[in-house]
């Protein structure tokens, strides 16, 4: 049986859009703005896997942008999973204004989670 997307909450609906996107997109990028937005933290991992494959798939190169951890950490396991490359990279704006960027391989997130390090606050501990 057949659900109109109407019926859905928002949270299927929005990674309905960008799973679709990853089957028009070929040999290319695609930009997703916070898809953790509208998801159940325990539907990120399945998410991620999916995103991940799909971009595989496709040959698609994926960009998002997160303040979700939880998202950071589930994309990192599901491109180990698939064998994948994956970095994040943690931009901070420094006192000039000007945007500083750290990148984070696996094994790095790894070593942060494993010391007890958010990665998102790596500004708060640069500075003591």
């Amino acid at each position: 049986r057949s659900l109109e997307m109407d019926v859905l909450g928002d949270g299927v609906r929005v990674a309905l859009r960008m799973l679709m996107a990853l089957t028009v997109v070929r040999d290319g990028t695609l930009c997703i703005e916070e898809p953790e937005s509208h998801q159940h933290t325990s539907a990120l991992p399945s998410l991620a896997r999916a995103i991940v494959e799909g971009g595989k798939r496709s040959s698609v190169q994926v960009v998002a942008t997160t303040h979700s951890l939880e998202l950071v950490r589930a994309l990192a396991d599901a491109c180990v999973g698939a064998k994948r490359g994956f970095a994040a990279y943690h931009l901070e704006r420094d006192p000039a204004g000007v945007v500083q960027s750290t990148r984070l391989d696996t094994l790095t997130l790894a070593h942060l989670n494993e010391t007890g390090v958010d990665p998102r606050r790596l500004d708060e501990y640069a500075r003591g």
